[in-house]
């Protein structure tokens, strides 16, 4: 539960809301000279793409961990409490540290506001964590970018150890672009110059792209599906593969986690040979196998079995189709749904039209929810039984009133969506 102390800090942070989303560098730049440049003291693995971010950076960062190494976590949004998105070592942000730095940057905000510079709420956030990393003498960083690459407020670091894409597809298209070349350029323009590329082959175009743009910059480009990962096998519990002959095993479900697992393993092999020697095979096997991702295929077995994922757009909602084929078998599926109205619903919903005998359409606590009587709209093109419920705990209830003993239910749609039900669950 958090203090009154925090969440007047936390409240301070999601004051500059107001200000949107405004990408570019100079205020984070702007902001970062005052407090001194702590990115500059930092190594990094910077993460970007449209699919696996969260996934990937969990694995990748416990690996690290599990090596020695001292490791700052940066990911967005969270799901479980705010202070999930900064962490070290698997821990988050202690309370008292984070009030500290709020009202430390909140004011360098303030000066900033008096010359005409508008710092965002993304852009506070990311400065209080390369604060804290520093301070706490982190020996590398995994860092997340938010929705974009080359004007993420994550891209004013100037080097890095490693750059990673994660799959790319069509997602932000109001912001990004509304193709996925144009994505992919956004996404490419994390990689810095001679550092290691990471990515698992897609379309021919997106491949070219990202290899030309770092042969450009002289980086070393690794692919993460040359690695010959086998899937061995998986359930609602564990995710198993083979890899140089030795089996390995991931909490994170369905076959797509096995892609994110390839790029992880890959990342890990390209930071060894970059001077990360404690990394071994050993803490690569641990790393994988006590790696969590909240909300991401996340099974609860309650007494009407309930599992959370955040899929949201197109090819999200594609991947848990195709892990309910595999790992829901034989079972009455009820979904309850909830999108941001600056999504693909139409596509992202229609992928999921063979999965689910009953539908309840609901809504995220975000100021871009779509409402869900519009929602449930959308939703009757596809599905046959169809309900509408704003709230979403009342929705899980009506649920799990309806559910017999061979009932799943799954919340998805929204990440924003499964941190509220998530912490329901948790009580």
């Amino acid at each position: 539960m958090e203090s009154s102390n925090l969440q007047y800090a936390i409240d301070k942070i999601s004051s500059l809301r107001r200000f949107g989303s405004r990408p570019g560098l100079d205020s984070i730049r702007a902001l970062l000279n005052i407090l001194g440049n702590p990115q500059d003291k930092l190594k990094y693995v910077h993460i970007a793409g449209t699919n696996g971010k969260g996934s990937v950076c969990a694995m990748l960062s416990k690996i690290l961990e599990k090596s020695g190494y001292k490791t700052g976590l940066y990911i967005s949004p969270y799901v479980i409490e705010f202070r999930e998105r900064i962490q070290i070592n698997s821990k988050m942000i202690p309370e008292e540290k984070l009030i500290n730095l709020v009202n430390i940057v909140y004011s360098k905000v303030t000066e900033l506001f008096e010359k005409k510079i508008i710092v965002t709420e993304f852009e506070m956030i990311t400065a209080i964590a390369f604060l804290y990393y520093a301070e706490e003498k982190c020996d590398i960083v995994v860092l997340e970018t938010g929705m974009g690459g080359q004007f993420d407020a994550t891209n004013i670091i100037k080097t890095s150890c490693a750059d990673v894409i994660t799959p790319i597809s069509l997602d932000h298209t109001a912001i990004l672009g509304n193709t996925i070349e144009k994505i992919c350029d956004e996404k490419r323009r994390i990689i810095k110059e001679n550092s290691n590329v990471i990515f698992y082959r897609q379309e021919p175009t997106i491949n070219k792209m990202i290899e030309s743009y770092a042969s450009e910059l002289t980086s070393r480009v690794y692919y993460a599906d040359d690695l010959n990962i086998v899937q061995m096998s998986s359930d609602l519990e564990k995710n198993s593969f083979i890899y140089n002959n030795e089996p390995y095993y991931i909490n994170l479900l369905g076959n797509h986690q096995i892609v994110n697992a390839s790029i992880v393993i890959a990342t890990a092999n390209a930071l060894r040979l970059s001077g990360f020697n404690l990394i071994s095979n050993d803490s690569i096997r641990d790393g994988l196998s006590e790696a969590k991702n909240p909300g991401r295929f996340e099974y609860f077995n309650l007494e009407v079995p309930t599992i959370l994922d955040g899929a949201h757009n197109p090819s999200g909602t594609q991947a848990l189709a195709n892990t309910l084929k595999q790992l829901v078998k034989n079972k009455k599926i009820i979904c309850i749904i909830g999108m941001l109205k600056d999504k693909d619903v139409n596509l992202a919903i229609s992928n999921l039209s063979e999965s689910f005998d009953y539908v309840i359409c609901t809504e995220p606590k975000n100021k871009r929810k779509m409402n869900c009587l519009e929602l449930k709209t959308i939703a009757d093109k596809y599905f046959y039984k169809t309900d509408a419920e704003s709230d979403v705990i009342k929705a899980y209830r009506k649920a799990q009133a309806m559910s017999t003993e061979d009932t799943v239910i799954l919340i998805c749609g929204s990440l924003y969506l499964i941190s509220e039900i998530r912490n329901y669950l948790d009580k």
